[in-house]
């Protein structure tokens, strides 16, 4: 019986790990949408700002201190450099009976 709960509950919350490089991507493409003309490269500038405000409101939090995130790169356009805040948000599970 134990079993049984313990695995719908993994099974429940398997589909609420989100994808930071998907997520991060889809602000990209908003941001390309927006603000063609601006670079990303520092994170004051309007195109970044804008990605990192994206990420937030998906719940990650920007912070180039991460030990992934590479110094190399521009800091807002690699997911190394999000965290995520709190709980995953995730849609509702559906089960389909066989």
């Amino acid at each position: 019986m134990r079993a049984t709960i313990v695995a719908l509950m993994v099974a429940s919350v398997a589909g609420c790990v989100p994808d930071r490089g998907q997520q991060l991507a889809e602000c990209g493409k908003e941001a390309d949408r927006f603000l063609q003309a601006y670079q990303s490269i520092n994170p004051d500038d309007p195109r970044s700002e804008y990605i990192i405000e994206c990420m937030a409101a998906k719940g990650y939090n920007f912070n180039v201190l991460s030990v992934d995130c590479d110094s190399k790169r521009p800091f807002p356009v690699q997911p190394a450099c999000y965290e995520l805040t709190g709980w995953p948000i995730c849609s509702p599970v559906s089960f389909v009976a066989p």
